[in-house]
């Protein structure tokens, strides 16, 4: 039943973009377009901190389609100790991606809709950064489908020491649960922590990494799928993040 409920985003041309980030500082004196009619596409809980992801698309209708010239995203932290955020400033993108037969999404009532995979940086301790916005020029119609993926980064090497040898690693002061485990006196990077660090070099978000990140995957034999790892190979797994886009008359 899972792969039937999903998120409804509306598309209408009358939502306004966030005007500035200096808005989200003082939300009661901006105008209302500005920090209004943000709408939820993505949720998660780890390690007790649970954060939604909110979007505004901006554009115009064009005949019985709707196109999107602007993507901003928006992370409300509500529940934990750990604050997420993103991890850079356009650390987004959406390309379209195919519906095969088996997908939960393949529908025959609605046989011309296209599936689009919008991903974003995101990660521990990163509280400087709550939106993120990019230019983009989609064309989407009523019952098209928008995937959330996170792309997530580890927590900042100087807390994590994810980057480090083995015997520095110990002084950690922050074992991040996505990427490493405490064993004792020791802390490993988990096949799980690879996985992601693996989507996070291709995807090339959180820049000022990517090459620690590169050098430490160059001394990794063999990765593990992360559909593998955290999905038990669940290729469309129980996770509150498919939308379905709907365009106001």
């Amino acid at each position: 039943m899972h792969e039937n409920i999903k998120y409804t985003l509306s598309l209408d041309e009358k939502i306004e973009p966030l005007r500035s980030r200096e808005d989200l500082k003082n939300p009661a004196a901006a105008p209302r377009g500005s920090v209004g009619d943000w709408q939820s596409i993505f949720a998660e809980t780890i390690q007790h901190t649970h954060f939604f992801v909110y979007a505004k698309l901006i554009g115009k209708k064009e005949g019985e389609t709707f196109r999107v010239k602007k993507i901003q995203l928006f992370v409300q932290n509500y529940k934990g100790s750990v604050t997420y955020g993103f991890t850079g400033l356009d650390d987004l993108d959406i390309k379209q991606v195919t519906i095969d037969a088996n997908d939960p999404e393949h529908d025959p009532r609605h046989p011309n809709k296209t599936k689009y995979e919008l991903s974003f940086g995101v990660g521990a301790l990163r509280s400087s950064i709550n939106c993120v916005e990019k230019d983009v020029d989609v064309v989407f119609k009523n019952y098209d489908i928008i995937q959330a993926t996170p792309i997530f980064s580890p927590a900042e090497n100087e807390i994590s020491q994810i980057f480090e040898d083995d015997d520095k690693r110990r002084n950690t002061n922050y074992a991040d649960p996505l990427f490493m485990q405490r064993v004792g006196e020791d802390v490993k990077i988990t096949d799980e922590g690879y996985a992601r660090l693996e989507l996070l070099g291709e995807s090339g978000f959180d820049n000022a990494i990517q090459s620690q990140v590169s050098n430490l995957l160059s001394h990794k034999n063999t990765i593990k799928s992360l559909t593998e790892i955290e999905f038990l190979g669940l290729k469309y797994p129980c996770q509150p993040r498919n939308t379905m886009i709907k365009i106001q008359s």
